[in-house]
Formats: structure tokens, C-alpha cells, sequence
């Protein structure tokens, strides 16, 4: 995924004539749909993607799926190559060297996935496709469409509290009332339907997603 048109270019016709598949995207908005449709082996991700940083749409794909992610950078910023690391980025790699290193680096993270957690344990998925969260054992949590919109709107926070009054807003498309208890509610459903701890109260801000627990707890 790469918004500089020439790099993307390049990079896609050297993978492709070396024997991988190779999907192009230029927008981050594609991203969700596309991670449920292909089911990427792994995804090179651009640091730099207009109103949006490769750091948010990583944050994005980490609260849905544990796909290897290689960060691919013009800046040599330590700080952001240790925020995307600690965010679960699995390596980090700058633009200026050859396809052939971009290429190693991406079969050396493959190599370390083979036989791991990523492949031989299911694991909690919030499908875009399905609007629901499918369980690690491939039933589907039933959630209503607020239950749903109010999930995707705390998922998307990545871990930043969401207040009620952005709730309401955003997911029932009302105001918060003095007294209105519908997006409290909602969250209760939602906690029965999940599993414990994916959704925080943050007092006095709102609420927060925290993550889907890993496939080892269930």
C-alpha cells in the first residue's frame, strides 16, 4: 500500500516477476474491505499516506487482524520506527533500497510466521463484510447495527477513549440527552456478546476498545 505512484509501480512489476501476487492499493479506505476479500500473506505498508499515517492504518489492521506488516519509509525518524514496532509493525524498511532488499525483508518475516500463531490459530475478527465479529471458533457474535457501529467507532480510536456524546452522534445520529442511557446499552449488549475486557470504561471520557484477546486466551 504506497501513494507514491512510480515506487508503487516499480515495486509491484519486481515482485510480480519474481513469483508473488501482488494486490496495489493507493488508498487507505480500501484497506478493510481488501484485508476481508484476499486475506493477504502480508501487507507493505507506506509511512507516508496523505491525511493519514501508516501508523493509524497500522493501528487499523492490528484491531482486526494479526497479517505480518512491513513498514516502508522515506524518513529515517527513530521515534516513528519505534512506535510502529511497539503498534506490532514486523519490520521497517526505508524506500531507498533495492526491490531486492525489500524483497529479503519480506521473506525473512514470512519465514518467522511459518508454523506460528498466525496460521494455526484462529483468532477474533471484526468483518466489515459480515458488519459482526466472528469468534476464534468461526461463529458469528450477532451484533446489531449499533452494536456493530459502535464497536467499528471505538475500533477505529485505536485505544483512545470515544466519549458517549461521539457515540450517540456518530452511531445513532442524535444528540446525547441529559438522562440517555441508549449508548450505555448498547456497550452492556456488546460485553455479553464479547469476550471480558474488549471494551474499557474510561471515566469520565467515555468509553475504549483494547483488543480482541490473543487466540492463546480464548
Amino acid at each position: 500500500m504506497d501513494q507514491d505512484a512510480e515506487h508503487l509501480r516499480r515495486l509491484t512489476q519486481y515482485l510480480t516477476g519474481h513469483g508473488y501476487r501482488v494486490t496495489a492499493i493507493q488508498g487507505a479506505d480500501e484497506l478493510p474491505v481488501r484485508l476481508q476479500l484476499e486475506s493477504p500473506d502480508l501487507i507493505l505498508l507506506e509511512q507516508r499516506l496523505g491525511d493519514v499515517t501508516g501508523t493509524e492504518v497500522l493501528g487499523r489492521i492490528r484491531a482486526v487482524s494479526s497479517v505480518p506488516v512491513i513498514i516502508l519509509t522515506a524518513q529515517s525518524d527513530p521515534v516513528d520506527r519505534i512506535i510502529n514496532l511497539e503498534m506490532g509493525a514486523d519490520d521497517q524498511v526505508h524506500k531507498s533500497v533495492p526491490e531486492r532488499e525489500i524483497m529479503a525483508r519480506m521473506r525473512a518475516v514470512l519465514r518467522r510466521m511459518q508454523g506460528s500463531a498466525y496460521r494455526s490459530q484462529p483468532a477474533w475478527v471484526l468483518s466489515e463484510g459480515r458488519r459482526d465479529v466472528v469468534r476464534p471458533d468461526g461463529s458469528a457474535c450477532g451484533l446489531t447495527t449499533a452494536e456493530f457501529g459502535v464497536l467499528r467507532a471505538l475500533a477505529s480510536a485505536e485505544g483512545q477513549a470515544v466519549t458517549r456524546a461521539e457515540l450517540c452522534e456518530r452511531v445513532l445520529g442524535r444528540p446525547l440527552h441529559p438522562g440517555d442511557r441508549a449508548v450505555d446499552t448498547v456497550i452492556c449488549k456488546l460485553r455479553q456478546k464479547l469476550a471480558p475486557g474488549v471494551i474499557v470504561t474510561v471515566r469520565p471520557a467515555g468509553y475504549a476498545f483494547a483488543g480482541f484477546p490473543s487466540p492463546a486466551a480464548g
